[in-house]
């Protein structure tokens, strides 16, 4: 009996040594070199994988230290790196956040020390050299408290000319990161690779994780790992693969470099990844690969570096795609969990959706009469629900309806809202369904308060031949003979709500969801008065003395005309006057989408002659 105890205590014991190697990657620290004590000519290794999930070394030598080298107070490393794969391949995307060490001490410390990240380079070189971002900065981004706003970057601005401009002047600039993309069929990859540009994700064809690369990949990541960044997981899957550099603990720092710049706005899953091997380019070699599993969270995308946490779950946002061909009657629902960001949402969704067209043989460069449903649901709010249509091609697949609902939602001066999920129901036709409105008339030039008066429009279907369709308009009886009204006459595209400019959240939405369809052939008439309007409240038939002053100072047109544009002149909290005219809208609904416009005027009298 007593062996029997011994020998289970023996067992525990082993069992918790083994438990305490499993974890030593998160347990000890790599020990650091500052930037000011690196000099020219050190000589040491960097750790990344090249094949598989090993973690292979590869030889460096310190060329110098370039003070405020790609910004103030961003020092950054030079050095020459020399491995075989590197010496046929150059500098490779993928090596991003691949440690760095120098060794100084062979004897005392062979392991050396880690002075930072690989993470910087030049497109159309292969000499190996590399820019490497200072391990003290990436360590105080990782700590980096979490604040309860971030003001982020506008990236979109900072790095649209980054991949041609750089170039022409030798501009170090930060690798570019693969984009492992399974689920996307090849002549989509050319539009995801321009959205995903200015995000410096260079999109790479792969497919799914199989349950034998699971097997072969170990989720503990340390210095060296390939580590992944999912945006969407579901039918499709893009995830973004760096290395790691560092780890204390359950925090893991990588990259070298911000993925998006935005600070802690963005929270996503942290993979590890398999790489089948190494794709040699002239312009750019990449590591070729796939994610694999979930292992931790992103918290921060900072200038450094980005960072996180193991263990840990990432929230997404759920998104599901219902797609009709409406001529064959086939049918698709597609099921995805997207990184829940305004700034990369608008460019994930349209591939999404244009590969929900491709599934029901919806010719992709064939024009298309298409209908877009989304439905949205904001924490705290009743569910939004609103119909657009288009004409547009399979290759668009109605993808304008993602910037119109969601940038002044998103984007809003009010609050920061919380979207728990979204839905699109797709209905496409591939049929043009273009209608120009050549010319407009009437028969008459003179017209009374209260009378009706027809308004013919000439139109011109695609490869069809023109018909008329009229449009019955009715002057309104409270109009004061001797004045002219316009009647413009255009698509229902072109058409804002006959509402006050929004102040609110609330107020975005309810303008949003009185938006016509798009289908439909509309008749404006702005009537001669002008009201105020102060947050929100309309204030009619004010004398003339009180609003000429205010109209003499008023920039723009006034709402209600032609082209009139009411969210580059919304009232603010310090201006919240707002003028306004009244206006009547006839409506003659089309199932087409009307391009072109015409303009009737008209003299009101007392009576005809």
């Amino acid at each position: 009996m007593k062996e029997r105890i011994i020998l289970v205590l023996c067992l525990s014991l082993l069992i918790l040594i083994g438990y305490g190697v499993g974890n030593s990657a998160g347990s000890s620290p790599d020990k650091i070199m500052k930037v000011d004590e690196i000099k020219i000519g050190m000589t040491g290794y960097g750790k990344t994988v090249f094949q598989g999930a090993n973690i292979e070394k590869f030889g460096i030598e310190v060329m110098g230290v370039m003070k405020n080298g790609v910004g103030p107070k961003y020092d950054m490393i030079l050095i020459k790196c020399s491995h075989p794969i590197l010496e046929k391949s150059g500098i490779i995307a993928g090596m991003s956040g691949s440690p760095i060490y120098v060794v100084t001490d062979k004897e005392n410390e062979p392991e050396g020390r880690l002075i930072g990240a690989l993470a910087y380079g030049w497109a159309f070189c292969n000499n190996n050299m590399a820019g490497v971002t200072p391990i003290e900065m990436m360590i105080a981004d990782m700590n980096r408290p979490h604040e309860k706003e971030t003001s982020a970057i506008d990236f979109d601005d900072r790095m649209a000319q980054s991949d041609d401009d750089s170039q022409q002047y030798g501009g170090m600039k930060p690798l570019k990161t693969p984009l492992f993309v399974s689920g996307v069929s090849p002549q989509r990859m050319n539009y995801l690779a321009k959205a995903m540009a200015k995000h410096n994700l260079f999109p790479v064809q792969g497919g799914s994780a199989s349950s034998e690369l699971k097997e072969m990949v170990s989720s503990e990541l340390e210095p060296g790992s390939a580590v992944g960044v999912a945006i969407v997981r579901g039918d499709e899957n893009w995830t973004g693969i760096g290395t790691i550099t560092y780890r204390d603990g359950d925090k893991v720092s990588a990259f070298g470099h911000p993925m998006d710049s935005r600070g802690e706005e963005v929270v996503a899953p942290l993979t590890n990844a398999f790489i089948y091997g190494i794709m040699s380019g002239l312009q750019e070699s990449f590591k070729f690969g796939s994610a694999v599993e979930e292992v931790g969270v992103l918290q921060q995308d900072r200038r450094s570096s980005i960072s996180g946490q193991m263990y840990k779950k990432a929230k997404m946002l759920p998104i599901k795609i219902s797609v009709e061909n409406v001529k064959t009657g086939k049918k698709e629902v597609f099921n995805y969990e997207v990184l829940n960001h305004y700034n990369i949402f608008p460019d994930t969704i349209p591939t999404l959706m244009m590969n929900a067209a491709d599934s029901v043989e919806v010719m992709p460069f064939e024009p298309a009469f298409i209908e877009v449903t989304t439905n949205i649901k904001i924490k705290d709010m009743d569910p939004i629900s609103i119909k657009r249509l288009y004409s547009d091609t399979g290759s668009g697949a109605g993808c304008g309806a993602i910037n119109n609902v969601f940038n002044p939602i998103w984007q809003n001066p009010y609050m920061k809202v919380s979207i728990e999920n979204v839905s699109f129901e797709m209905k496409v036709l591939n049929e043009n369904r273009d209608l120009q409105l050549i010319n407009t008339w009437t028969d008459v030039k003179e017209v009374v308060p209260g009378e009706m008066v027809k308004i013919y429009c000439q139109l011109k279907p695609h490869l069809k031949k023109t018909f008329v369709k009229t449009i019955d308009v009715i002057i309104p009886k409270d109009i004061k003979p001797g004045q002219a009204v316009n009647i413009d006459i255009t698509g229902s595209n072109d058409i804002m709500p006959p509402l006050p400019s929004p102040t609110n959240v609330a107020e975005i939405i309810n303008y949003m969801k009185s938006f016509y369809d798009g289908g439909n052939l509309v008749a404006v008439m702005a009537l001669p008065e002008i009201d105020l309007r102060v947050r929100g409240s309309d204030y009619k038939n004010l004398p003339k003395s009180f609003l000429s002053p205010l109209i003499n100072q008023w920039q723009g047109p006034l709402y209600g005309t032609s082209g009139y544009d009411t969210f580059s002149r919304q009232p603010t909290l310090e201006k919240p006057l707002e003028l306004a005219q009244n206006f009547v809208l006839t409506v003659e609904p089309l199932d087409y989408i009307i391009s072109g416009e015409g303009r009737i005027t008209l003299n009101v009298v007392k009576y005809k002659k």
